[in-house]
C-alpha cells in the first residue's frame, strides 16, 4: 500500500499554480505566459462514512489528478494506518459532447471502467512563467 499513498512535499514556487479544465476529453492548454506543470482527470471532491468528505476549487491543482482512479481517496491517520472508505462517493467534472451540451443530465448514470476516461474532463496544471530580466 506504501506506494500507492502519496506524500505531500510543501515547495516555494515563483509562481502560483492554476488547473485549467476542458470539460470534454481533449487537454486544454495553458493560459499564454504559463507553462505545463502536469495533465490529468477533473477531480471535484468525495464524501467518506457519516456525510463527511471536502472539496477544493476546481482552479486549485488538487482538482487535477494525473491518474484517473475509481476511488483516489486514502484516509490516513497520525500512527500511520489507512483506511479506504468503500461506501465514499468521489465526484469527477464530466466532459459535455457538443452535441448533448443542452440535454439535461441523467444523475443516475453510473460509469463503468472501459468508458470513465472517455466521459471524465480532462485538465491541465500550469504556473505562470517569470518574466525575462
Amino acid at each position: 500500500i506504501r506506494s500507492m499513498v502519496s506524500r505531500c512535499t510543501v515547495c516555494e514556487a515563483p509562481s502560483r499554480a492554476i488547473s485549467v479544465h476542458s470539460q470534454s476529453g481533449e487537454v486544454p492548454d495553458c493560459p499564454n505566459s504559463w507553462s505545463t506543470v502536469w495533465t490529468g482527470y477533473s477531480f471535484v471532491g468525495q464524501t467518506v462514512q457519516g456525510g463527511e468528505g471536502g472539496g477544493h476549487s476546481l482552479s486549485s491543482p488538487g482538482a487535477c489528478l494525473e491518474n484517473l482512479r475509481t476511488n483516489p481517496v486514502l484516509e490516513c491517520d497520525s500512527h500511520g494506518s489507512c483506511f479506504h472508505h468503500e461506501r465514499s462517493l468521489n465526484f469527477w467534472l464530466r466532459s459535455i459532447h457538443e452535441a448533448g451540451q443542452f440535454t439535461p443530465p441523467n444523475p443516475l448514470q453510473k460509469l463503468e471502467n472501459d468508458v470513465i476516461k472517455n466521459n471524465i474532463s480532462r485538465c491541465r496544471v500550469c504556473r505562470k512563467l517569470e518574466p525575462l530580466s
